[in-house]
């Protein structure tokens, strides 16, 4: 009988351990994933059309209409507090108010210089499509804590001119309490209770304790904060990017959580999320268990115990193998670009996105000038290692909204999203011509390749269609071929 009863104790307990693991790591990804979102949306911003036009003109039309797209934007996301535009003195020159759901573009005279605002002065320092995360901390208006309390975590990116001059800021103010009823509305439907700690250890979310909450805004709550309260434990979790602590009455989970390592800037902080599931209300504790000792509740626990297990495998497997399988259908096995069904879909989605706002794009349809005879003569694997060569550098050559797909042995197609004259597509051409000339070492031998590329512009008035796009390209692409390779030219 006792035997029985330490194999479903340890069943559960390590069940417990498994989902609060499985339940803190969801958690981590729904917060990755949102943080993904905004800074999708974040360098949407720099590439509104009338955000372009202005940086070119400075015309107050082209503000006034960017102001309007800002409106329209927070009108629809609804967990923006602020989104601005920042000129490159300082000066705010467009900002929209959140206002509680009810959106507002702010007057002109009541617009601030935040030249001297630390979000401003880091910003102004990174490279273009970058984006700058500040701390995750109270807003403050007119020197002080807005009550009531409003988290708030601000996302920037700097905006470039066509000749790479600063031209100032984008900045959106997230409304950070979306991501914290998160916690607490897990705290309250999951077994764990949640509390979310920063690199100073102080909480930024304490579900079972809020009390404790932003000790570091507060000089009364100065000592709240778990290096102080409880030293050794801090020094525990904060020392492994994964933890998990078991005693007598708590199963305590935490894990690292880096949300800002993506945004190619230095992180300013991390954080540490935090399970606490408490045996007490669970069914592992010996009292609970000899409360419901009868032999059937026993075959019972054992039975849930082992097919919650075979389950719970399963699902994982079967999660990994959707996975590969959904990577493998979009994706070229060897060099990792998109595949052609990828791009279709891109190239699909950009020219219905041209129907809410109106830009250009292109098509570049690139073939490699001398692949077959490093193919002949070097033999398959070389001839493989020099495509991967080559994906990766025509990769770091373009923007990261930027999609380039392998179609074919040696031909590639790069949908360039957004453009503002042919200029910009001769530019990139040159700096893909001169990245895949630069000589390739491929084991013991040197080589060096070429490339035909042929440009078709979109034209919105023509109502081209995705495969119009690509026959214009290819057809340009052999144009260079039949004029002597190793150049670009424009579809007509």
């Amino acid at each position: 009988m006792f035997l029985f009863l330490d194999i479903s104790r340890l069943r559960g307990l390590n069940e417990l351990k498994k989902s609060s693991k499985l339940q803190l790591n969801n958690q981590k990804e729904q917060i990755l994933y949102n943080f993904n979102s905004i800074k999708s949306d974040l360098l949407f911003l720099p590439e509104l059309n009338e955000m372009l036009r202005y940086k070119r003109t400075k015309d107050p039309v082209d503000l006034a209409l960017i102001s309007k797209e800002f409106f329209e934007f927070s009108k629809s996301k609804q967990i923006y507090d602020q989104i601005r535009y920042i000129d490159e003195e300082g000066l705010e020159a467009v900002r929209v108010n959140y206002n509680n759901g009810n959106p507002v573009i702010v007057d002109k005279d009541q617009l601030q210089n935040k030249k001297d605002r630390y979000y401003f002065t880091e910003t102004s320092k990174i490279k273009e499509n970058s984006i700058y995360i500040s701390p995750f901390d109270l807003n403050i208006e007119n020197g002080k804590i807005e009550t009531p309390l409003k988290p708030m975590i601000r996302f920037s990116t700097p905006v470039f001119s066509i000749d790479g001059e600063f031209k100032g800021i984008i900045i959106i103010n997230y409304l950070a309490q979306q991501l914290l009823d998160t916690l607490k509305n897990a705290s309250e439907s999951e077994l764990g209770k949640y509390s979310l700690v920063n690199s100073s250890s102080f909480w930024l979310f304490n579900y079972m304790k809020p009390e404790l909450e932003w000790g570091f805004h507060f000089p009364e709550k100065a000592n709240y904060n778990m290096k102080i309260i409880n030293k050794n434990l801090w020094q525990e979790i904060n020392s492994l990017p994964e933890n998990q602590i078991i005693t007598d009455s708590i199963i305590m989970t935490s894990l690292v959580i880096d949300p800002f390592v993506e945004s190619n800037y230095m992180p300013v902080e991390k954080w540490i999320l935090i399970s606490q599931v408490f045996l007490e209300d669970s069914d592992i504790l010996w009292k609970n268990i000899l409360f419901n000792r009868l032999p059937l509740i026993f075959i019972l626990l054992i039975f849930n115990a082992i097919m919650a297990f075979i389950i719970s495998e399963i699902i994982t497997q079967k999660k990994i193998l959707t996975a590969k399988l959904e990577h493998s259908a979009l994706h070229d096995s060897l060099t990792e670009l998109p595949n052609r069904r990828f791009l279709w879909d891109r190239l699909n989605y950009t020219l219905e996105h041209t129907k809410r706002y109106d830009f250009t794009f292109a098509v570049l349809y690139i073939d490699l000038d001398g692949f077959k005879k490093v193919n002949d003569s070097l033999g398959h694997q070389s001839g493989d290692l020099l495509l991967k060569t080559c994906a990766e550098r025509l990769t770091r050559n373009v923007r990261a909204t930027d999609t380039v797909a392998r179609v074919g042995g040696d031909e590639f197609v790069i949908l360039v999203s957004r453009i503002e004259t042919p200029e910009n597509c001769k530019y990139i051409a040159e700096k893909i011509l001169t990245a895949l000339s630069t000589p390739i070492k491929i084991n013991k031998n040197e080589v060096t390749i070429g490339a035909s590329i042929g440009i078709a512009l979109y034209n919105k008035e023509k109502n081209q269609s995705a495969e119009d796009l690509i026959s214009m390209a290819d057809s340009a692409m052999y144009r260079i071929k039949e004029s002597g390779k190793n150049g670009y030219h424009f579809a007509s």
